[in-house]
């Protein structure tokens, strides 16, 4: 499949039926209900959206079609958020949807990423949208980011060739903001990303107070089936963390440049090979 996620929960079963009918013309609905273990009626009432399925029967549904665990998780969300009779579930499991929907949206493309994997590519890219006049101004931006004039000239120029910013009348701005990180992927421009970011962490842990900065570890045993679903709630956490405070109110501006940066990791396979 070349989709990641939808935004309606009929999608993956309807995409599926329309695949198999056009590699088999004669193909029918009645005959789809029975290959993935349905009534005809409960596929029809599912595709009318008059019905949900139980996490197991998407479970079950999802092996057949081959979903991925997150594309699995997603399904089950979309569900649990239209059908599910507690209101703080629903409200949570379209947090989750959103959250997945908005990242395959914005995030950058591999080879992008490649080009642009230098931690101040990414930094730029937000004090454009911060303030387009002022870091227009790549001395400004240089200061401000504390790396060399050099560096910021070949930042922006990389940006500029990207079309990720464009020249306009007013100054530099970033044509698609909000971009992130496709960091389920195994890449070592993301690994290289990171271990920049986490550098600064570190610089910050010793030269920023505590009013500027959050740091907390916390060590916990788990058994191996929780961890799948744990990095699932991580990945949708810090969009929920951030999304009620991204636009500015009453007279604010955005001035401030912050990374939000969560590690979850095993402290027992520290020489683990990466993949």
């Amino acid at each position: 499949m070349s989709y990641q996620f939808t935004n309606d929960h009929r999608e993956y079963i309807k995409r599926e039926l329309a695949a198999r009918v056009r590699r088999r013309p004669l193909y029918s609905q009645r005959a789809f209900a029975r290959d993935m273990g349905l009534a005809p009626s409960s596929l029809t009432d599912f595709l009318k959206g008059r019905i949900g399925f139980s996490s197991g029967r998407i479970s079950q549904i999802s092996k057949q079609l081959g979903l991925s665990t997150e594309q699995k998780s997603h399904w089950n969300d979309l569900i649990e958020g239209k059908f599910s009779r507690d209101i703080e579930k629903r409200k949570l499991s379209l947090v989750r949807v959103r959250a997945r929907l908005e990242s395959e949206k914005s995030a950058f493309s591999m080879e992008e990423f490649k080009s642009i994997s230098e931690w101040q590519h990414c930094a730029y890219l937000e004090l454009i949208d911060l303030n387009p006049k002022k870091y227009s101004d790549v001395k400004i931006a240089a200061n401000d980011l504390q790396i060399p004039l050099k560096l910021m000239k070949e930042t922006q120029q990389r940006l500029l060739q990207l079309n990720l910013i464009k020249l306009t009348e007013d100054g530099l701005y970033q044509v698609e903001p909000n971009r992130n990180l496709g960091n389920r992927i195994p890449s070592e421009s993301i690994r290289h990303f990171h271990q920049q970011i986490l550098e600064k962490a570190t610089v910050a842990l010793e030269t920023q107070s505590m009013q500027r900065r959050f740091n907390s570890s916390t060590i916990v045993g788990l058994p191996k089936s929780k961890i799948g679903p744990i990095i699932e709630e991580l990945n949708s956490m810090a969009f929920k963390i951030l999304e009620p405070h991204l636009d500015a109110v009453n007279g604010e501006v955005n001035e401030e440049l912050y990374c939000l940066s969560l590690q979850f990791f095993d402290l027992l396979k520290q020489a683990e090979v990466k993949k």
